[in-house]
Formats: C-alpha cells, sequence, structure tokens
C-alpha cells in the first residue's frame, strides 16, 4: 500500500489534529474579529467626514468668522457633492 498523499482524500487534514478551542478560534472567532475590526474602521472614516463636515456647528465657543468658514466649507462641499451625484 503507498503512503496517502495530501490531495487524495485519505489524508488527515491538518485541522483534524487541532483542538475544538483552537478550531472555534480559527473558524469563527477570528473571522468575526476582523469583520468588526473591518466594519469599525468604514464608520470612523464616515464618522471622521461628518465631523469634517458638521463640527462647526455644535461647538458654542467658536467665534462668528469661525461658523461663516464652516458654512462656506459646507456649502462647496455640498455643491460638489450634488454635481457629482446628479
Amino acid at each position: 500500500m503507498r503512503k496517502p498523499q495530501q490531495n487524495d482524500g485519505r489524508a488527515n487534514d491538518a485541522l483534524d489534529d487541532i483542538p475544538p478551542r483552537d478550531k472555534f478560534r480559527i473558524h469563527s472567532f477570528i473571522p468575526v474579529l476582523d469583520a468588526l475590526y473591518s466594519n469599525l474602521e468604514r464608520r470612523a472614516t464616515v464618522y471622521k467626514r461628518v465631523a469634517e463636515h458638521f463640527s462647526f456647528l455644535i461647538d458654542l465657543e467658536v467665534s462668528r468668522e469661525q461658523v461663516l468658514h464652516g458654512v462656506k466649507r459646507l456649502e462647496q462641499w455640498f455643491l460638489h457633492w450634488v454635481q457629482s451625484n446628479h
């Protein structure tokens, strides 16, 4: 009888020898953490973008000039957004 080869269906899979706790980590825990991390990164980017455009509205200690500057930046961004989406 010949020695079992890696791909002939008779050889043990490397994951067969791993304890159940490690299988859980490999197949469930790590993929969930990876998806969570990716989604949190994406949301952080979106919130950062929102804060760049609207944060001047919630700061009660900004000067009138800073508010006007923020409004101008928001207006420019919005006009650009409308033009690029229609």
